[in-house]
């Protein structure tokens, strides 16, 4: 059994949204939001709907998304700001993404609908479809985890092992409270190659889980990149409490590190590096201008590259981070439009 990389539904989304949202011009900086252990004292606000007794079949919640880069001294920017809906209907996930129309360059609000076997964008004041993009029956649900509500946390880790050792994954509890489950590589198919020669290798793929909360502490994921480019992806979940003491997941932390396979030679060996941009000394425009004047130097649109300029390598950090969580609060014709 195979399946391709990247094909767990909350990743499909986040594809999407790529491919139509613009990042904001001026990104607004949160504190200390790259570091994960601030992210989980952060209050959530989650409210049940009238119905508090019953499973939890739909969740919505306002979601900002922010981008850090180490080497260009992006920290914490916010990119992404839209409203994210999920419900069950008839045991099936059905997601709405309405997004601004201040992130677009027409300035029109677009929602994105995404069914069992399909994803629409439309127009959302008048239901013009924008664009249809058919989803593939392919699923990475080894373990049956997506089958269920992606956002609530507590799994049954008893099914989870039974049905690992069953696929002869690896199993290990070396760690005390933690579950480790390795896939395979054999498990994934080779993405890309279709336009060009550019592929990705899924090389491993670990989940670790509490075994004391009974949820998904982490996956770590090593891709092998066709120009020789390893990347290294580290996903952490965030869940609050509600009121009923179900853990419901409010934000994602995910830090990717690329390791490029490639040298930079720096003949002129006193070149000044700096570590962050703080560090950059201030310049005034009528010195550059002057400085331009004489030829000294020459204008040009780049971005800045900190720390050692031999080193090539790069992390970067995308914390989603979901606001006014509601419960059991969404009707099936939210997702109908456009269907």
């Amino acid at each position: 059994m195979k399946t391709k990389f990247l094909k767990e539904r909350v990743f499909s989304i986040s594809l999407i949204l790529s491919l139509f949202l613009f990042s904001c011009e001026n990104g607004v900086v949160i504190d200390s939001a790259s570091k994960l252990e601030d992210l989980e004292k952060q209050e959530v606000s989650i409210y049940n709907g009238d119905n508090k007794d019953e499973d939890i079949i739909s969740y919505s919640a306002n979601v900002k998304s922010y981008y850090s880069h180490d080497k260009k001294g992006i920290d914490s920017e916010l990119t992404q700001e839209y409203r994210m809906s999920l419900k069950l209907i008839d045991s099936q996930l059905y997601t709405r993404i309405d997004v601004p129309g201040n992130q677009f360059s027409d300035l029109r609000n677009r929602s994105i609908v995404t069914s069992p076997t399909e994803t629409i964008v439309f127009f959302e004041d008048t239901d013009e479809v924008e664009a249809r993009i058919p989803i593939e029956s392919t699923s990475n649900d080894f373990l049956g985890i997506n089958n269920r509500l992606p956002i609530l946390g507590r799994l049954d880790l008893n099914s989870i092992t039974t049905e690992a050792k069953r696929l002869s994954f690896d199993v290990e509890d070396v760690t005390p409270g933690i579950l480790t489950v390795s896939l395979p590589s054999s498990a994934f198919e080779q993405t890309g190659g279709v336009y060009n020669d550019y592929t990705q290798d899924v090389l491993s793929y670990k989940l670790s889980f509490d075994t004391e909360e009974n949820t998904l502490a982490s996956t770590e994921m090593i891709v092998a990149e066709s120009d020789g480019t390893i990347m290294t992806v580290n996903t952490y979940d965030l869940f609050h409490e509600d009121e009923n003491g179900e853990l419901i997941k409010t934000g994602r932390y995910t830090a990717v590190h690329n390791n490029l396979n490639m040298e930079i030679s720096i003949d002129d060996a006193d070149i000044e590096t700096y570590e962050t941009l703080d560090d950059i000394p201030e310049i005034s425009k009528d010195e550059i201008a002057t400085l331009v004047e004489e030829g000294s130097i020459s204008e040009a649109d780049v971005e800045p590259w900190l720390g050692d300029p031999t080193d090539p390598n790069f992390t970067e950090i995308f914390i989603e981070l979901y606001e006014d969580v509601e419960l059991n609060t969404l009707e099936d014709s939210l997702f109908r439009v456009g269907l």
